[in-house]
């Protein structure tokens, strides 16, 4: 039986997206209703098995790099300050402030939450 959730957030309108797979089967007994609804931030704690990266292809058909995820623990985010996480990741450099960069097979991946 499969179980998972694909959790993604655009951080730039003209970034390139990055999309988590997260294979919850594991963890399956313990996820609340709340916790796949759509629009819901959850936290993940797991490991990466796999990372498929968007076939080459022009700027206007930019397809979204996969990241597969094993969870072990997943708990929901509840009150989120959206505008202070984006500010963080930015800060961390997982995505540049100007326009016409993106998240590429070089830059480092968002974190987890709330993909």
């Amino acid at each position: 039986m499969a179980a998972v959730l694909t959790m993604q957030h655009k951080l730039l309108d003209d970034s390139i997206p990055v999309q988590a797979a997260v294979d919850v089967k594991l963890v399956l007994e313990s996820l609340k209703g709340d916790q796949t609804r759509v629009g819901e931030w959850l936290n993940v704690i797991g490991y990466i098995t796999a990372i498929r990266p968007p076939p080459h292809r022009p700027p206007a058909h930019r397809a979204a790099t996969v990241v597969r995820i094993q969870a072990l623990l997943v708990w929901s985010s509840h009150a989120l300050d959206l505008q202070r996480y984006e500010a963080s990741v930015r800060a961390l450099g997982g995505v540049p402030r100007s326009a016409g960069g993106g998240v590429g097979a070089s830059d480092p991946l968002l974190p987890p939450t709330g993909i």
